[in-house]
């Protein structure tokens, strides 16, 4: 009977634990993913423009699951001048910030990944990346390039990472393991209940 009473007392402290661990990994970990491209002749640009960017967005979306995850997305900006160097056209453009993503260790994948957050674009026009060693792989950045200005003399380039928050990743790596603990924990149980007189 003690033995039965320790296995139990056992089981729930494990319980708890688990409880614990998981209620740690559902708790929000926010993190923006920028990107450190160098603008292409930042030299020739305004004086007001950031080195990666021309402008800058931070802004977080929630998806409307029970946990409510949310999503955190930067989003930036950059116009080109054509007709310099090796950036004569819009696919020039392109093909610099795509050679850049990937030397960050960014791998390109189908662009329906993008198309929640490019819905203002065709899907031909944007690509899209994933990167394993950001947030375990969950993290996702679109890629877009068009032509401004009637005279067609700038290249716009968009670039947006949507990252969710850590607990997304994490929760659903963890339950598989929290859940093959659990139903381990209770069979244990069963084979130590006495067998019925």
């Amino acid at each position: 009977m003690q033995k039965r009473t320790l296995i139990y007392i056992g089981i729930v402290v494990l319980i708890v634990l688990l409880i614990v661990h998981v209620s740690l990994l559902l708790k929000e970990k926010p993190q923006y993913v920028t990107l450190e491209i160098p603008m292409p002749r930042a030299d020739e640009l305004l004086t007001y423009t950031g080195k990666n960017a021309m402008s800058e967005e931070f802004s977080t979306y929630v998806w409307n699951d029970p946990l409510g995850h949310r999503y955190f997305v930067h989003r930036m900006y950059v116009s080109v001048k054509l007709g310099k160097d090796s950036l004569e056209t819009e696919n020039d453009v392109e093909n610099y910030y795509d050679t850049w993503l990937k030397k960050l260790g960014w791998e390109e994948t189908g662009a329906g990944l993008c198309d929640g957050q490019m819905a203002e674009f065709p899907p031909e026009s944007y690509r899209a990346y994933v990167n394993p060693n950001v947030n375990n792989g969950w993290a996702v950045t679109c890629l877009v390039t068009w032509l401004e200005f009637d005279n067609e003399d700038y290249s716009a380039v968009l670039i947006k990472t949507i990252n969710p928050s850590e607990n997304v990743a994490s929760c659903d790596q963890a339950m598989p393991t929290t859940g093959f603990i659990l139903l381990y924990l209770v069979s244990y149980a069963g084979r130590q209940s006495p067998e019925p007189a």
